[in-house]
């Protein structure tokens, strides 16, 4: 039986604001998973430490990896997170599903496309991958830190009016998502 905690706290991840995903290195090498990681000190609830977020190289570190993200264009019906607790006969887990759509595909929208799902030889890899994601209450969060997010069911691509792919990625542990705090 899955029961939604997040809508059972004082704060929940319902509306995506800001959503930045990251699935290499910035050498270009693959993220290391689970993700070494510190916490602010001082904090009650255990805040993930993210430092030296750089806007212009689209780089942060996490515990000892410069993560390269990607700024996902979030439209208000186009990405949703999801997080549900299952008990299991291996016990508690959280499964955390993150899905958006990337409109108005062209050239530059699958030149991003293929960085992230491509190796630098061009061989396909689904990369796995981690999200920070600011919610429309300014929380900051970050999804994937202990088991990476995961592309699941393929790549849809929808043909309409205007075409857009449509991602959906999964990540299953015992950590639920975290906040996280960008320290310089």
């Amino acid at each position: 039986m899955a029961v939604d905690l997040l809508n059972s706290c004082g704060y929940s991840l319902q509306k995506i604001k800001r959503l930045y995903i990251a699935s290499r290195n910035f050498d270009g090498s693959t993220i290391h998973f689970p993700i070494d990681y510190t916490t602010i000190s001082g904090t009650s609830d255990s805040i993930i430490r993210v430092n030296d977020w750089n806007d212009l190289l689209n780089t942060c570190k996490m515990g000892g990896q410069e993560l390269e993200w990607r700024e996902v264009s979030v439209d208000a019906d186009s990405c949703t997170y999801e997080e549900e607790y299952q008990e299991t006969k291996q016990g508690k887990l959280y499964v955390k599903k993150l899905s958006f759509s990337l409109p108005k595909v062209n050239y530059t929208t699958n030149a991003a496309l293929k960085e992230f799902l491509f190796t630098a030889d061009g061989e396909f890899a689904v990369s796995k991958a981690i999200a920070f994601i600011i919610d429309e209450n300014n929380q900051q969060w970050v999804v994937g830190y202990a088991m990476p997010l995961i592309l699941q069911s393929g790549m849809e691509l929808g043909i309409s009016q205007e075409n857009y792919y449509k991602l959906s990625f999964e990540s299953i542990s015992i950590s639920r998502a975290r906040n996280y705090q960008i320290e310089l």
